[in-house]
């Protein structure tokens, strides 16, 4: 069996393991990337054609920093490669003043200085017709910097660049086992054996089976895209139904963006915790 040693191998890559083979090899390090299918599949957490985007995100005050960082990188990167990674349409965060959509993106928003604007409920309501059942009561922030993206095409792109500062890649390779020792981690495959120092294991659903121990299960989130029932009108379209998260008065939360070139109205249903 080969033993392949590099400073750090990366074990899964989706979305976060193919941008960290990119950012580790644009630095200089040895790095090789192992994944159990191909590249920009369709078994991964990261999988669904297009993505949320958002820089004023509820999640955390601390995540727009790494929002910026993000479509910063992107812009470069699709610059470089002559494709679009991000697109920026804008999100719409809708509830009653105290849910989380609104909360957190206010919250963030003003952690970080990120310019978002609030929506009153007349307005939301004339602003957006397509949201049937909105109450009296439910407000917007709108987002700008926000939009959508598109994972395998962004995946495509990190391994890519990776690839062109030296990091090798090996799809189609399950990972056995992940072992540390006192000269580092073993990581096992069955046609060949890596060390490095370290390891990043962004293994998706894989990752309580590589790394025991974590309180971690896999969670479906349910995702669905409509064709408009008037193909003629745009009311549907990205620009007019932009990226938006939804927590209703009956407490449903829905995601989704309008139709695109290549895609369509993209509606999802799950809690906030769940991925868009």
């Amino acid at each position: 069996m080969d033993v392949i040693r590099k400073d750090v191998i990366v074990v899964g890559l989706g979305a976060f393991g193919s941008a960290a083979l990119w950012r580790l090899a644009e630095r200089g390090v040895s790095v090789a990337g192992v994944d159990r299918y191909g590249i920009g599949h369709n078994l991964g957490s990261s999988h669904g054609l297009t993505r949320l985007f958002r820089v004023a995100c509820q999640e955390h005050p601390g995540l727009p920093a790494i929002a910026r960082k993000s479509l910063e990188l992107w812009t470069g990167l699709g610059e470089q490669d002559g494709e679009q990674l991000v697109l920026q349409t804008g999100c719409l965060s809708a509830g009653a003043p105290d849910s989380r959509p609104v909360k957190g993106t206010l919250a963030a928003a003003a952690a970080s200085g990120v310019p978002v604007t609030e929506i009153s409920p007349s307005d939301l309501a004339a602003r957006q017709p397509q949201y049937a059942g909105l109450s009296p009561a439910e407000v917007g922030v709108w987002d700008p910097g926000g939009g959508i993206c598109f994972p395998e095409r962004n995946v495509r792109a990190h391994i890519q660049a990776a690839r062109r500062r030296g990091a090798e890649i090996y799809p189609d390779t399950m990972v056995l086992s992940i072992k540390e020792g006192p000269d580092g981690v073993t990581v096992l495959t069955p046609t060949a054996e890596f060390r490095a120092p370290r390891v990043v294991v962004a293994a998706g659903a894989w990752l309580g089976k590589l790394v025991p121990g974590l309180p971690l299960a896999p969670r479906r989130t349910p995702q669905y895209w409509f064709r408009p029932q008037n193909p003629e009108s745009d009311d549907f379209s990205l620009t007019r139904f932009p990226a938006f998260i939804w927590e209703r008065s009956n407490g449903d939360h829905l995601w989704g963006h309008g139709s695109g070139d290549g895609f369509g109205v993209k509606v999802g249903l799950g809690g906030l915790s769940g991925r868009r």
